[in-house]
């Protein structure tokens, strides 16, 4: 018997690298996994690479209703989620253009240690 054997893995961003290498990893073991990747013909490529007991779920992690296609698709084949490995990527940062001025930064009301940005309200610590 494997070491995952039955298990449920959900990896983001496995369409390359690590995270690829992980999921090849989980699903020999025995896991069935669940991958995500921004591009449809790399994550195609990525489960026909893997080969089988894998799951392919289109979706842009830094995107909230993305994540909720992968949850959805995770719930609907199996219920549960037994590892999860995030993995980050890397994307390129645009400077804001000389015309548009650049968002403050305002003291964040849940934390006085935290900033957010006014248009985003997201917190970094």
């Amino acid at each position: 018997m494997t070491k995952l054997h039955g298990q449920v893995a959900v990896i983001t961003g496995a369409t390359a690298g690590m995270a690829l290498a992980a999921a090849k990893l989980f699903v020999t073991e025995g896991a069935h996994a669940y991958i995500t990747g921004r591009r449809k013909d790399q994550l195609d490529d990525a489960v026909s690479e893997i080969g089988g007991n894998v799951t392919g779920v289109r979706s842009d992690s830094g995107n909230p209703r993305d994540l909720d296609l992968l949850v959805d698709a995770v719930r609907a084949g199996h219920s549960r989620v037994d590892v999860l490995y995030v993995s980050a990527g890397i994307g390129t940062v645009q400077s804001p253009s000389p015309r548009s001025p650049r968002t403050p930064l305002t003291p964040c009301s849940a934390s006085t240690s935290a900033v957010h940005c006014s248009p985003c309200r997201n917190c970094f610590r």
